[in-house]
């Protein structure tokens, strides 16, 4: 191990090259050049622990000797970094109830047709643990946190035209979704090597995007961000966020949303949101999120019609 200017330089194992992990001093950013892995401190002990990314934080909090507040739901290491990012000082502890992922072995696992037609594919659906409740004729839509621990069920009702008095999506197994976001655990790998992030109202959203191999996204399950949300993608760190609501979603309240997205200080993120305003990609009054018409026209959207306010 040594050090050499703006960097600390080390090998992932006595076998390795002695370079071959650069820590950067100043931002805590990491890249594993023999390994292919980039993001931060926290990723580099994820990955070379196997740990969640609690367990991660209360590891190097061990190692720096940081003792916890308890009265915060959320670890801040190296002094109270994660504090420093948010303007929310105080917080109250929330307990998340979870459960066993043997659970998911009481819904056949399997990719649903309706969300193949959806542009979903069989191995997205398959990473992403789709099954099918046959109590409820419901497509089962487990929800993780970002320890990848169970913590609900979203079921969608498996029939294409639906009558006037049934619900699209009802929950399986209740759960608060404003303490969670869907797909974090899935693809927290890949949002922090790309230090980038596409958020999404609908899990399906979230779906179609690692179906076009783009697994950047994650969602929150209705049409309003969290302040436990925006804490989650602050905590992050990332390079560039930008919120993806669907058509027809007025301006304004994505503003109130973007609020809470906004970061300030030494990790200041570039923020913005997708907006068709003259509808030139997404059709008047489709609802369309902005990866439901396939990946060209998407691509157009980040392209040309991405609004940045930070």
């Amino acid at each position: 191990d040594y050090s050499h200017g703006t960097e600390f330089r080390c090998a992932w194992d006595e076998d390795s090259n002695p370079t071959s992990i650069r820590i950067n001093k100043d931002t805590l950013s990491v890249s594993v050049f023999s390994r292919g892995i980039n993001g931060d401190i926290i990723t580099l002990v994820r990955e070379k622990k196997s740990f969640g990314h609690t367990k991660a934080v209360n590891y190097i909090c061990s190692i720096v000797d940081f003792t916890l507040d308890e009265s915060s739901e959320y670890s801040l290491p190296f002094g109270g970094l994660y504090k420093k990012i948010s303007k929310f000082k105080q917080r109250k502890i929330i307990e998340i109830e979870t459960y066993d992922n043997s659970i998911l072995e009481d819904y056949n696992k399997s990719p649903s047709l309706l969300f193949l037609k959806d542009g979903i594919s069989c191995e997205t659906q398959i990473k992403y643990n789709i099954g099918y409740d046959t109590l409820t004729n419901r497509i089962s839509i487990p929800w993780f946190n970002k320890n990848n621990e169970l913590v609900g069920i979203m079921g969608r009702l498996n029939k294409e035209e639906l009558e006037e008095h049934e619900s699209k999506y009802l929950p399986i197994i209740k759960f608060s979704k404003s303490n969670v976001l869907f797909g974090l655990n899935n693809n927290y790998k890949s949002i922090k090597e790309k230090s980038g992030i596409f958020i999404f109202e609908s899990e399906k959203a979230t779906m179609q995007l690692d179906s076009v191999g783009i697994p950047l996204g994650v969602s929150m399950g209705g049409s309003n961000l969290s302040l436990e949300h925006s804490i989650l993608i602050k905590s992050m760190m990332l390079d560039t966020v930008i919120l993806c609501m669907d058509e027809g979603f007025p301006e304004k309240d994505i503003l109130s949303n973007i609020e809470l997205l906004k970061t300030e200080g030494l990790f200041k993120s570039k923020v913005g949101y997708i907006y068709d305003e003259n509808n030139e990609h997404l059709p008047k009054g489709s609802k369309c999120s902005p990866i439901d018409l396939g990946e060209d026209i998407f691509k157009k959207l980040i392209k040309n019609k991405v609004k940045w306010v930070n």
